[in-house]
């Protein structure tokens, strides 16, 4: 298992200029910022926000190939945005990270909204391996 570490800084242009992005959305500065860079220096161009809304209007003008999302953020969370970008994108891949333990209830519901949810602290293996999956 391979945990975060500090990435060498990535081209900002990578990752807005590309016509297809993964788009990531935490209000963690310092997490969404080592998970933008592990997903641009892996050939996943990223473009990073840190709020659910943010999310929500870049979507409004660019839709992501895939949305990586934490769960709990102020405003609108990861749950929320999830269920939006599903009833308005059906077929948008969506993937759920959190620190927060998971009871079975919450569980089985957040697998319904998302194609894949994922713990903090976050394996980059597999995180990388899920992106590759859904981002074709």
């Amino acid at each position: 298992m391979t945990l975060l570490s500090p990435l060498p800084e990535a081209d900002p242009m990578a990752s807005c200029c590309g016509s297809s992005f993964v788009l990531l959305v935490d209000d963690d500065d310092i997490g969404r910022e080592s998970i933008a860079r592990l997903l641009d220096h892996a050939g996943h161009p990223c473009i990073d926000v840190g709020s659910g809304r943010e999310a929500l209007d870049l979507c409004g003008d660019r839709l992501p190939r895939l949305v990586i999302t934490d769960l709990c953020m102020p405003g609108l969370d990861g749950q929320g945005l999830g269920r939006c970008l599903r009833d308005r994108f059906p077929g948008l891949a969506l993937i759920l990270i959190t620190a927060q333990p998971l009871d079975e209830g919450l569980l089985v519901e957040l697998q319904n909204t998302f194609d894949e949810v994922l713990s903090k602290p976050v394996d980059c293996d597999r995180l990388l391996d899920r992106v590759s999956h859904l981002a074709l």
